[in-house]
């Protein structure tokens, strides 16, 4: 019996089937944008446009019906939904109200974010709103927000917060305060300028509330030394929690910035262990067990010494590892710091610290325990330094930035890529041009950067949130749009394309035709 070549082709395809080969292969794809459009509340007096682009665009709406605008969420999906997309042209007034900060979303983007500024259908009445705040806080803290307004009549200033409403009447120039007891995490509060009910300047504040530390006292019996580490931390503004030896095997140690052992930790030794792996610190205020091997430093018997401190804990011979810090008072080592793993231990030899907490019948010109503790915690724990500034200004004021430490704990500070000097426990720049101003400074713990825009007069782009627009712009390699585009500006994309035979339709409708072909063949021949 003679094959027919429709059979020879369809075992082919059968092999090919059964083995399902996966071929890949990279097309590139010709540049395109995506129009974002902006249709919150906010957008309603600003009219309808046709973005024009020598490039083709994929419209993208956002905003319509939600509670709330989240320009970094739309962002981010429409870039999603459109994934080889080459650039962003953004239609919005800036108005963000919720999520995180656009401008960092726009940070990591990749592609360049361009930006229209919305055009009025109606006048709007001049005015001008400048806040002043803090840019983050502990827990607990309470926020007042001052807000400088300039409005030809009256006026209304509203804050949102967590679709909470709250507004108070203003007339002509003055300033007036917002307070709120914000929630932990990231905060976006708007403030806005009501003219006639329409929004004549609108202000953005982003808001970070850091969670309290927490400290566990691990202590069989309240002791003295329970009593002034419980309350020294307390005023330190810690939670403090304690628990009996017997209960920390229950617990998730790594909650807590710092465990404290009063007593002899035997039975848990595996679990403070893990902590110190994982990169917790430890204070030892015992005379601990010598088979703990995780800790660094063991405190032998009571010696006594002739000086001017009382009795004291030494160390055995040969106790104290590399890279050790004595924690030293009047010259007498009252304790070591060393690192043991990823975290670190504080060994006290002098182990009845509540005596430093004494002045010794005023023998000693400060208390002493403060002073060692403080010293301690600035090392390991060092605070976050608030700062407090205006992100907004009219042209000539002043931009000043506080902050709720010494000049001292302030490294580096750069205004428009240039270092300027620290004197004082401020920094000012004396009267700014108009335009968007970048600075930056390097604090103990952290590393902020933002923006400042200066305004040249009260009713430039009134209602819009230039600040947040021209930051996305910047940060993204973008800017403000005028359709000069060109593709050598743009890095052209390239699209992944997979095809599984098995799985792939075009494959599938072949196996099938070439079966019906074979068949209608073999019942001609069979005729």
């Amino acid at each position: 019996m003679k094959t027919r070549l429709t059979q020879w082709i369809i075992l082919g395809l059968l092999i090919l089937m059964i083995f399902h080969p996966v071929f890949y292969f990279k097309k590139r794809v010709s540049p395109y944008g995506i129009s974002l459009i902006d249709k919150s509340e906010s957008m309603n007096h600003a009219k309808k446009i046709e973005i024009k682009s020598p490039f083709t665009l994929k419209s993208f709406y956002f905003g319509e019906k939600e509670n709330g605008t989240d320009i970094g969420k739309a962002i981010l999906t429409s870039v999603k939904t459109y994934a080889d997309a080459s650039f962003i042209i953004l239609y919005s007034d800036g108005s963000n109200t919720k999520s995180e900060n656009p401008i960092k979303v726009a940070s990591k983007l990749g592609i360049p974010v361009y930006f229209v500024f919305p055009e009025l259908t109606a006048e709007t009445n001049k005015g001008f709103i400048s806040v002043y705040g803090p840019s983050s806080v502990v827990e607990g803290d309470s926020v007042k927000l001052t807000v400088y307004y300039k409005t030809p009549n009256t006026a209304m200033l509203e804050m949102n917060y967590k679709n909470q409403t709250t507004r108070k009447k203003v007339i002509k120039e003055g300033i007036l305060d917002f307070s709120l007891l914000p929630s932990i995490g990231k905060n976006n509060i708007q403030l806005n300028l009501l003219i006639e009910n329409d929004t004549a300047d609108r202000t953005n504040w982003a808001l970070d509330v850091k969670k309290k530390r927490r400290l566990l006292i691990i202590s069989e019996i309240p002791n003295w030394n329970y009593k002034f580490i419980k309350r020294y931390f307390e005023d330190k503004r810690w939670i403090v929690e304690s628990y009996k030896k017997d209960e920390i095997k229950h617990q998730n140690l790594q909650e807590y910035d710092m465990l404290c052992l009063l007593d002899n930790p035997d039975k848990y030794k595996e679990n403070i262990g893990n902590y110190l792996k994982e990169g917790g610190n430890i204070l030892v205020v015992s005379s601990a067990s010598s088979s703990l091997n995780f800790l660094p430093v063991i405190a032998s018997t009571v010696s006594k010494y002739s000086g001017k401190l009382p009795e004291s804990y030494y160390l055995k011979a040969g106790g104290i590892r590399r890279n050790t810090k004595a924690l030293e008072i009047l010259g007498e080592n009252v304790g070591y710091l060393m690192p043991q793993g990823e975290g670190t231990v504080i060994q006290f030899t002098y182990l009845e610290l509540w005596k430093l907490a004494l002045s010794a019948e005023k023998l000693y010109p400060e208390n002493l325990f403060e002073k060692l503790m403080g010293d301690l915690l600035r090392e390991l724990t060092p605070d976050e330094i608030r700062l407090s500034y205006s992100k907004k200004l009219l042209e000539g004021e002043d931009f000043i930035l506080r902050f709720n430490e010494q000049k001292e704990s302030v490294k580096t500070f750069f205004w428009d890529g240039q270092k300027l000097p620290i004197t004082e426990d401020y920094i000012t720049i004396r009267e700014p041009l108009s335009g968007l101003h970048h600075f930056k400074i390097d604090l103990p713990t952290q590393h902020i950067e933002d923006s400042v825009m200066i305004v040249g007069k009260p009713g430039d782009k009134m209602g819009i949130d230039t600040l947040m627009l021209s930051g996305i712009g910047n940060v993204s390699g973008g800017g403000e749009w005028n359709g000069s585009l060109k593709k050598q500006d743009l890095n052209v994309k390239e699209r992944e394309i997979w095809i599984n035979l098995r799985h792939n339709w075009f494959f599938i409708s072949l196996l099938l035709f070439f079966l019906f072909l074979d068949w209608f063949l073999w019942m001609k021949k069979s005729n």
